[in-house]
């Protein structure tokens, strides 16, 4: 046997044992989050069972990092930040750790083999990324610092291994290179490290810091990176392999599309060989496994609401009103992972009642008294919304809408687009966005397929 042909034998049967271990580990649950009150109540799912959990933890004006902290298993955690002292606060129900605050903060798995998730920060320091590893955060809480990337570069992380074998956490950052990105990555040890031009990024993460989320593959020795875009009323996702590098070698992984929007999650909620995709839109979540199977639930199969908020292991919701902010504008925050931080909403064209409720979203073509396209964003967002634009299905923004009036129609405020019918927008742009950005920070955008039709 030559030495070639040992080796790849020999990584075989290493990403084997690997998967084989792995396989030992629970399921994750599939978890969301609901406000009430002013308080977080998480309701964890079992696919596969059934079953389900609810925790009560948190409050509005904290973050999300939902990790395994050293259970063997994820856990509920909030991160608060107090701005005065410049400091964050990671809390579960067991444990807190402070540190300084940062641009940037997010979990990452396991990377010293203790079982525990470490606590990563990224704070710009004179137009370089200074990036802060807490490792240990809630028992030990060991420091390691390290410089990697500019402040125009994003940041983000995946699993990689050594040529022994050894899985470890990989650093990375990327920067546009015309149609491609540059990726330069490195773990904390230096024993993976190097740079590679990524292939197959849709555009919008060429122009602007959208995250990008790893994603384990069977097969694999290393994470893929998912990417995610919109097209009308389809998401797609392309799942890619950040070190591979090479003619002969597979940039693209997979491609695969969801009918609607929403938001994207990763985890793995029916086996845990690999990773699944999922989206959560208004009426529940759709799963798909990259070998093809896939799984629907409405939210009353899952016994949650649709206003509850979804979030997975790579993923930090937001929920952060400024402090000169009423409760009731604080707690209608909440970001995520598609491409404006913000979370998507489905209105549709139904003649014969009201989608959202009677103090709910309208679009409509002409306004009743001015002629031009008019919004009035629902009635628990009055008094909360800072702006209020249009977009095309590429995210170039179009016209910011001016408020008319006072508040009327069931409490809500019209906002009108001044030169522009409904029957305009369609035929100058076809489908659109409509954002609502909040007094806190949060926005929602409705996705407008038809213009010219009223949304109600």
């Amino acid at each position: 046997m030559n030495f070639s042909r040992f080796l790849r034998k020999s990584l075989f049967i290493i990403s084997t044992v690997a998967l084989t271990l792995k396989s030992a580990h629970a399921l994750e649950p599939l978890t969301t989050i609901k406000i009430e009150e002013g308080s977080l109540t998480w309701v964890m799912n079992d696919v596969i069972s059934g079953s389900q959990t609810r925790i009560n933890f948190g409050s509005v004006g904290q973050h999300i990092a939902f990790e395994n902290w050293g259970s063997g298993q994820p856990e509920v955690a909030t991160v608060a930040h107090d701005q005065t002292k410049n400091l964050i606060t990671l809390r579960t129900q067991a444990a807190s750790f402070t540190t300084k605050n940062g641009d940037y903060f997010f979990p990452i798995p396991d990377t010293n083999s203790n079982g525990a998730a470490e606590f990563v920060t990224i704070q710009d320091i004179r137009g370089s990324l200074v990036w802060y590893i807490n490792l240990d955060p809630l028992q030990s809480a060991s420091l390691k610092r390290f410089r990697l990337g500019r402040t125009t570069q994003t940041p983000f992380y995946f699993r990689a291994r050594d040529r022994r074998g050894t899985e470890h956490a990989v650093f990375a950052v990327l920067k546009a290179n015309g149609r491609n990105a540059i990726i330069n990555y490195m773990s904390l040890d230096r024993r993976v490290r190097g740079s590679n031009t990524l292939r197959g990024l849709p555009g919008s993460y060429l122009r602007s810091p959208e995250p990008l989320v790893p994603i384990r593959v069977r097969g694999l020795l290393n994470d893929c990176l998912l990417v995610t875009w919109q097209r009308g009323n389809t998401t797609f996702y392309r799942i890619i392999n950040p070190t591979a590098s090479g003619r002969r070698v597979r940039t693209v992984i997979k491609t695969g599309r969801f009918e609607g929007t929403g938001t994207v999650l990763v985890g793995q909620w029916l086996n845990n060989l690999e990773d699944q995709v999922a989206l959560a839109t208004d009426s529940g979540v759709e799963i798909q496994a990259l070998s093809g199977e896939t799984l629907t639930l409405s939210y009353s199969q899952l016994g949650i609401r649709s206003e509850s908020i979804p979030v997975d292991l790579h993923n930090i919701n937001s929920f952060t009103p400024q402090a000169n902010e009423a409760d009731r504008c604080g707690a209608l925050l909440t970001g995520d992972r598609d491409r404006f931080g913000c979370y998507i909403q489905n209105p549709t064209n139904k003649p014969d009642g009201f989608i959202d409720g009677p103090g709910g979203y309208v679009w409509k073509a002409n306004s009743d008294t001015q002629y031009w396209a008019v919004t009035l964003p629902p009635e628990r967002f009055t008094g909360c919304v800072e702006k209020v634009e249009t977009f095309d299905t590429s995210m170039n923004l179009i016209q910011r809408m001016e408020p008319k009036g006072a508040p009327a129609n069931g409490n809500r405020q019209a906002y009108m687009s001044a030169g522009r019918t409904g029957a305009n927008y369609r035929r100058e742009f076809g489908s659109i966005y409509v954002r609502s950005t909040l007094k806190n920070g949060a926005c929602f955008h409705y996705f407008i397929t038809n213009p010219h039709r009223r949304y109600d």
